[in-house]
């Protein structure tokens, strides 16, 4: 699955809404999009911008801000 999603999130078209493209990933995936957004952080795939990697900073920063966003959700 993580060389399928980090190749369909590269191919993507760079004017694709992230969220839209979060939410048809989770379908095809059978995940939730909170989940398919987490994994591309991981497969280093920035998921502001359809089509593009990222830095491992980038990545980290990323992280950050989806677990502030959790973490907010959960208060």
């Amino acid at each position: 699955m993580e060389a399928e999603l980090r190749e369909q999130w590269l191919a993507a078209d760079p004017d694709t809404a992230p969220g839209t493209l979060h939410d048809r990933l989770a379908e095809q995936h059978g995940r939730s999009a909170g989940a398919i957004r987490s994994r591309l952080i991981k497969l280093r795939c920035d998921i502001d911008a359809p089509g593009q990697s990222c830095t491992p900073e980038r990545a980290a920063e990323l992280k950050a801000r989806l677990e502030a966003e959790y973490a907010a959700a959960r208060a």
